[in-house]
């Protein structure tokens, strides 16, 4: 998997956002920003706040982030339609001790 090594907040809820391999391009969120996880990313101050966190994700301090696979895909323009070109958000659960990560969708982008 190609992670995120950069992230840049733009106006609006927009991202720039370059991957590992160098492809680059803009993400617009504001139609994914719901849900108990992803809704305060509404305020801009918050959502300014976008960070690469160790996993090459990109991350917020409340604790959202978006798979860096579902992000590459949409910049790279390879989104199905039938997906709602959407970015999976990824909660972490923790197992045994060690932070694990496991992908995970919601209803609206299946």
């Amino acid at each position: 998997m190609i992670g995120v090594k950069t992230v840049r907040v733009l106006e609006g809820s927009r991202l720039h956002v370059e991957f590992a391999d160098g492809l680059a391009g803009e993400v617009e969120l504001a139609d994914r920003l719901f849900g108990p996880m992803f809704e305060p990313l509404r305020e801009p101050g918050l959502f300014a706040q976008a960070a690469v966190d160790e996993f090459r994700a990109i991350c917020w301090p409340n604790g959202a982030d978006l798979a860096a696979d579902a992000l590459y895909r949409r910049v790279a323009g390879r989104a199905s339609p039938t997906a709602g070109s959407s970015c999976v958000p990824r909660r972490r659960y923790h197992a045994l001790g060690r932070d694990s990560a496991r992908v995970w969708r919601s209803p609206a982008s299946f």
